[in-house]
């Protein structure tokens, strides 16, 4: 895959799903869908947690998900991008055209879907197409994973700090009641 990740031009709106999970599709599919019947159990069971934390966890869930803002990581990928040469210039630009994909896609998604999030409704409703309704899948998620995974690929020797910053993203998202456990789990699939 590291040699496929080489020119960001090439890279946009191509996808091949990598060969470690593609004799899993069965497995992650059933997965998925038995998150979203589980929703409504799951948030009760973070809400429940929720309720003793410490505030350090909070301020570390709020810089979180600050930092996995699409708009943050594009402009700190833009900078990186600006201010390099070389390999790290082509590693931003590859970020970028991941975030961009992942943030096209989850656009789309998220407004044909039209699923409440759970601190409008504490319930998860579909509404189908939909401006206002936009949890479903997690964008902070997708984002926060196409980039860990282009990082990943180009650094693997630090492949667990990028999937863990991503897989950090998604618990604050739950936490926060801004998204249902399947909405970062299908987020993380988008990106």
């Amino acid at each position: 895959p590291a040699a496929e990740m080489t020119r960001p031009a090439d890279a946009f709106l191509r996808y091949d799903l990598p060969d470690s999970l593609k004799e899993h599709r069965g497995a992650l599919l059933a997965v998925g869908m038995g998150l979203i019947l589980t929703d409504r159990h799951t948030i009760r069971l973070f809400d429940s947690h929720r309720e003793g934390s410490d505030r350090h966890v909070d301020r570390l869930y709020r810089t979180v998900n600050f930092l996995a803002d699409g708009a943050t990581l594009a402009v700190g990928l833009g900078g990186l991008w600006a201010a390099s040469r070389g390999e790290t210039r082509d590693t931003a630009a590859l970020a970028l055209t991941a975030l961009g994909n992942a943030t096209v896609a989850t656009t789309l998604v998220k407004g044909l879907v039209g699923k409440q999030r759970p601190d409008e409704s504490g319930e998860p409703h579909y509404r189908g197409p939909s401006l206002v309704f936009s949890s479903f899948p997690s964008g902070h998620t997708a984002a926060a994973t196409s980039v860990a995974h282009v990082l990943a690929v180009r650094h693997p020797r630090q492949k667990a700090l990028w999937y863990g910053f991503a897989a950090a993203v998604a618990v604050s998202r739950v936490s926060a009641s801004k998204h249902w456990l399947s909405d970062t789990f299908w987020g993380a699939g988008l990106g």
